[in-house]
C-alpha cells in the first residue's frame, strides 16, 4: 500500500532548497543537504523533481514568486525561460522604484524618497536578493543577470544625478556613477536593517540607517 505525500511537502523541499542554496553554496549543494534540510529521503526530492538542476531552477522560480501548477505532472523538468521568469520582475520592480522616486524632481527628499524604494523592493524580495546572491558566485547565468540589473538602475540613478549637476541642483564635482553606487547600497544596508529587526536607533551608539542616508544625500547637495 502506497503512503501519502503530505499536501505541503514540494513547498517544504522547495523553500529547503532556497535555504541551502543562500547559505552561500549556490547550485553547488548536494541534493542529500536538501532533503536532510526538508526533512525528507533524496527518493522523495525525485518523486517531485526530474532532476537535481530541475529541483534547484523550480526554487529559485518559488523565491520570485512563482508557483508550479497544481495539475502538472511529475517529475517537473527544467522550466524554461528562467532567467526571464525570476529576474526580470526583480529588474522591473527595481526600476520602476527608481522611476517613481526620481520622477518628483531634485534634492535630498528625492534621494531619500530613491533610498526608501528600493529598500521597500529589497526587503519585499529579500528571499529572491539572497538567493541570487549566493547563485553568483557560481552560476555565471545569476552573475550576469544580476550585474545587469545593478548596471540598469546604477544607471538611471547616475543620469538623475548628473542632470541635477547641469540644472546646478547636486554638487558639481561628485562622481555621480560611485554616488548611485553608494544610494544602492544605502538602500539595501537600510532594507537588511528592517530584515534583521535592528532597533530604529542602532547599535553601540551608532546613527541610525535612515540619518546615515541623510547625510549622503544633504553631501551630494554640497558645491564642492
Amino acid at each position: 500500500m502506497s503512503r501519502t505525500r503530505p499536501a505541503d511537502q514540494p513547498q517544504r523541499i522547495l523553500e529547503a532548497a532556497c535555504r541551502v542554496m543562500s547559505s552561500g553554496l549556490g547550485r553547488d549543494v548536494r541534493a542529500q543537504s536538501i532533503a536532510d534540510e526538508a526533512e525528507v529521503g533524496v527518493s522523495t526530492l525525485y518523486h517531485y523533481f526530474e532532476d537535481k538542476d530541475a529541483l534547484l531552477d523550480w526554487a529559485i522560480l518559488w523565491a520570485a514568486g512563482e508557483r508550479p501548477e497544481a495539475d502538472a505532472a511529475l517529475p517537473l523538468a527544467r522550466p524554461a525561460s528562467l532567467e526571464e521568469r525570476a529576474v526580470r520582475p526583480l529588474t522591473v520592480a527595481l526600476a520602476e522604484a527608481v522611476d517613481d522616486a526620481l520622477g518628483s524632481g531634485y534634492g535630498e527628499q528625492t534621494l531619500l524618497d530613491l533610498v526608501g524604494a528600493l529598500a521597500e523592493v529589497n526587503s519585499a524580495r529579500a528571499g529572491l536578493l539572497d538567493l541570487l546572491e549566493a547563485l553568483a558566485r557560481t552560476d555565471s547565468m545569476a552573475a550576469v543577470a544580476v550585474r545587469t540589473t545593478v548596471e540598469r538602475v546604477v544607471g538611471r540613478i547616475s543620469r538623475h544625478l548628473a542632470d541635477g549637476q547641469a540644472r546646478g541642483v547636486y554638487a558639481g564635482d561628485l562622481d555621480a556613477d560611485v554616488v548611485a553606487e553608494l544610494l544602492l547600497v544605502s538602500s539595501t544596508f537600510y532594507a537588511r536593517t528592517w530584515r534583521t529587526d535592528l532597533p530604529v536607533a542602532g547599535r553601540g551608539g551608532s546613527p541610525p540607517p535612515l540619518a546615515m542616508v541623510a547625510r549622503l544625500a544633504r553631501a551630494v547637495l554640497r558645491s564642492g
